[in-house]
């Protein structure tokens, strides 16, 4: 009898350290990511790459032709989004026309290291000729990003994270 009880009592330690393990190492909570455009536009035309971009690069060129690590929106649908702690970059692109580059920094969870769960809602609406992107993201690492004109895909070897690339020598003087 006491052998029956030490092994259901081991079995029961085993099954609550097996639930709070996978609670803590396995469990993720899914980012989501919602796509809206306004009545001028098609949801089909937007995809959102998911990844880390070198600010080094002396211009979007690169960028643009081979894209970031994974698309994570392509097809009027999202994807599985993993974001980490550190630089989370977006290429959002319509049409494959046009672009921008946003960075969504998270700060490293000092309890658990992992980040948490955030909705990224990006917004794409066209005024006067210019297509414009408001992206905001709810949840662990709120953060919002206003009125950021995309760039013309065709300009990306004069520009610079979606912005006309600033000569030093016009600056200096």
């Amino acid at each position: 009898m006491k052998n029956k009880k030490s092994i259901i009592r081991i079995g029961i330690l085993v099954s609550m350290t097996s639930l709070l393990m996978y609670f803590i190492f396995f469990k993720e909570g899914k980012n989501e990511i919602f796509v809206t455009v306004d009545k001028k536009l098609s949801r089909d035309l937007v995809r959102i790459e998911h990844g880390s971009y070198s600010i080094n690069n002396e211009s979007d060129k690169k960028l643009v032709t081979l894209g970031l690590d994974e698309v994570v929106f392509s097809n009027n649908k999202p994807l599985i989004l993993k974001t980490i702690c550190g630089e989370n970059d977006f290429l959002i692109i319509y049409d494959n026309q046009y672009y921008t580059l946003i960075r969504h920094f998270i700060p490293n969870d000092v309890y658990n290291g992992m980040p948490g769960v955030n909705i990224y809602n990006f917004e794409l609406d066209q005024r006067e000729g210019k297509l414009f992107l408001n992206l905001s993201v709810k949840g662990a690492d709120s953060e919002s990003f206003s009125n950021i004109e995309l760039a013309k895909i065709s300009d990306a070897s004069e520009n610079i994270w979606g912005s006309k690339i600033i000569e030093t020598d016009a600056i200096n003087r």
